[in-house]
């Protein structure tokens, strides 16, 4: 039987106000368990890019060149061109959120009830937002490019050419073959990280790095994880405070580092790939009005329910290639 009409206008309103309250709530605990996205926040790289056809940021190509004069010589007079952009897609993700007319009718005359189903709602949309944002298939660990359905993925913006630093393929509408700062560094653990990881973790983390620009985020699979940890409790010293930083430990993140840059896993991360990230120049971008926008509900003509839609507009965008690195075969210890 279907519920009554009083019992769905009630339920749509409570529903609406109270999803639309907790909508910053879910974007936060969507992001802070996904260690990617949950490091560039920490480091206050989400970026909120409220509109336009494409997702377009500066990306340094070509600098000025510095000459050497003496006294009264002739200055060479010439005007650089140091810039091109970096045009990415914009992507999007939906979950659905459904109250079946029965739910809704056995969970009226208890607010406790209804906060419940409420209650489940949203832990449900956040587990469902989290999987979809992270996930290999349509997350940001996926091999999907600009043209695909889905976030522009780690395993399309950072890759190799049989284990090399890559020279082909296009991201963000530049090409790697015309462009040496788009290409990222690569290392080979070789399926030996017991002998080979900490060296090649080593060479790959100097091969990003220029000046006072290093890699800060390492995501890597569970397997090379624990073998960086387990190698490492046999050459150096490491500590994790009993209390750490506010939205660190406390959303389960440990404070294992890497020459400074913050080291976690991921489980979507793919098999034998590891990402040194520089955070200057890898943005999580946002659309400030779908910044996961839980939208009103609505009863469907053909269904006794209440529907709707968690909302997600964005994706992930490169400003620099040669900044970050790819560490291949490190699950094997």
């Amino acid at each position: 039987m279907a519920a009554p009409v009083s019992a769905t206008k009630s339920w749509g309103y409570l529903a609406t106000h109270t999803l639309e309250r907790l909508r910053p709530v879910i974007a936060d605990n969507v992001t802070g368990r996904i260690f990617l996205l949950h490091a560039l926040r920490e480091r206050g790289v989400e970026v909120n890019v409220p509109g336009g056809l494409e997702i377009v940021l500066p990306v340094f190509k070509e600098l000025q060149t510095a000459e050497a004069y003496s006294d009264l010589d002739v200055l060479s007079v010439s005007r650089a061109d140091p810039t091109t952009v970096a045009r990415s897609q914009w992507k999007q993700l939906a979950v659905p959120l459904m109250i079946s007319g029965r739910d809704m009718a056995i969970n009226m005359g208890e607010t406790t009830r209804v906060l419940s189903v409420l209650q489940t709602m949203v832990n449900s949309a956040t587990l469902s937002l989290r999987e979809g944002l992270a996930n290999s298939t349509t997350g940001i660990f996926s091999a999907l490019g600009d043209s695909d359905k889905g976030i522009t993925g780690l395993q399309t913006i950072l890759t190799h050419t049989s284990s090399s630093t890559p020279t082909s393929g296009t991201v963000a509408g530049l090409s790697r073959a015309t462009y040496t700062f788009w290409r990222n560094q690569v290392a080979n653990v070789s399926s030996d990280f017991s002998a080979n990881g900490y060296t090649q973790m080593h060479t790959l983390y100097a091969a990003c790095t220029r000046g006072d620009e290093t890699p800060d985020i390492v995501v890597l699979t569970r397997n090379t994880y624990v073998n960086f940890v387990i190698n490492a409790t046999g050459t150096f010293n490491y500590n994790v405070p009993l209390t750490g930083r506010a939205g660190a430990l406390d959303v389960g993140f440990s404070e294992v580092t890497f020459l400074g840059a913050l080291v976690g896993f991921d489980d979507y991360c793919p098999a034998n790939n590891g990402y040194f990230i520089n955070s200057k120049y890898l943005h999580y971008v946002v659309h400030p009005d779908r910044n996961i926008e839980i939208g009103e509900f609505k009863a469907p003509t053909n269904q006794d329910a209440l529907v709707s839609h968690a909302l997600w507009m964005g994706n992930v965008v490169p400003s620099n290639m040669a900044r970050h690195g790819l560490l291949l075969n490190g699950d094997t210890n």
